[in-house]
C-alpha cells in the first residue's frame, strides 16, 4: 500500500493562527462584556441620581411666567420672585418654595391679566416668608400657604383685584395672613399662628360693588 506523506508545518501555522485569532476574539468578547457590564452598572448609577434629583426643580433668580405652565407633582424652589404676566401658573399637587435672600424677593405677583391656580398644593416662603399680590382671578383649593411675612408687618395675601377664592385651605405663620379689597370667598379653611389679623377685608362704598363670603372656617 503506498502512503502519500504529507508535509504538516504549514497546517501547524494554520493552525497557531487560528489558535491566535480565537484567544484574541476571547478577549476582545471579555472586553466588551466587562465594558457593557460597567457601563451598566454607571448608568444605573446616574439613572437613581436622577431619580433622586427629579423631585426638586431649583430655579435660579426672577421667575417670570408668560406662559400657560403647570407645576405637577413634584418641589420647585425659585431663589427670586415670581411674575405672573397675561397666563396662568397652575400648581397640582406640587410645592413651591419662595426662597429668595431679600424680603424684598420673597413674593409672588399675579399681575391683570394674570392667576394662579393651586389644587392639593403647598406654597412656603423661605428665611423671609412669603407673601402673595394679587391683581386679578386666583384660586386656591386644598392648599396649604405656610411661612408667609412677618418681616414687612405686611400681609401674607394682598388681594386687590380679581376674585380669590381660598377653598378648604391652611394658613399658618405669618403676621396679618389676608388683606382684601376685592371679591372674596373663603370656605372651609383654617387660619393659624398669626401675630395680627387672620383676614381683613376693606371695601367703600363709592367703590364696585364688591362681594366677602367666609363660610366653616376657623381662626
Amino acid at each position: 500500500m503506498d502512503f502519500e506523506i504529507f508535509d504538516i508545518k504549514p497546517y501547524q501555522k494554520v493552525l497557531k493562527n487560528e489558535l491566535i485569532m480565537c484567544g484574541l476574539m476571547s478577549l476582545k468578547t471579555g472586553f466588551i462584556i466587562r465594558s457593557l457590564l460597567i457601563l451598566s452598572f454607571l448608568f444605573t448609577i446616574v439613572l437613581i441620581s436622577h431619580e433622586t434629583m427629579a423631585d426638586t426643580t431649583f430655579i435660579d433668580g426672577d421667575w417670570y411666567i408668560d406662559v400657560n405652565t403647570t407645576l405637577r407633582d413634584g418641589t420647585w424652589e425659585v431663589s427670586g420672585m415670581i411674575m405672573i404676566n397675561n397666563s396662568t401658573l397652575t400648581l397640582v399637587d406640587s410645592t413651591l418654595v419662595v426662597n429668595t435672600s431679600s424680603y424684598v424677593k420673597s413674593r409672588i405677583v399675579v399681575n391683570e391679566s394674570g392667576h394662579l391656580v393651586a389644587r392639593r398644593s403647598t406654597i412656603e416662603g423661605g428665611k423671609f416668608g412669603i407673601s402673595i399680590e394679587v391683581r386679578d382671578d386666583t384660586l386656591l383649593e386644598n392648599t396649604t400657604v405656610r411661612n408667609m411675612d412677618r418681616i414687612r408687618l405686611e400681609y401674607g395675601i394682598y388681594h386687590e383685584g380679581g376674585d380669590l377664592v381660598l377653598d378648604n385651605c391652611t394658613f399658618s405663620d405669618g403676621m396679618n395672613h389676608v388683606y382684601s379689597s376685592s371679591y372674596l370667598i373663603v370656605r372651609s379653611s383654617t387660619f393659624s399662628s398669626f401675630d395680627g389679623d387672620a383676614v381683613t377685608w376693606y371695601y367703600q362704598q363709592t367703590e364696585v360693588p364688591r362681594r366677602l363670603v367666609i363660610e366653616d372656617t376657623a381662626f
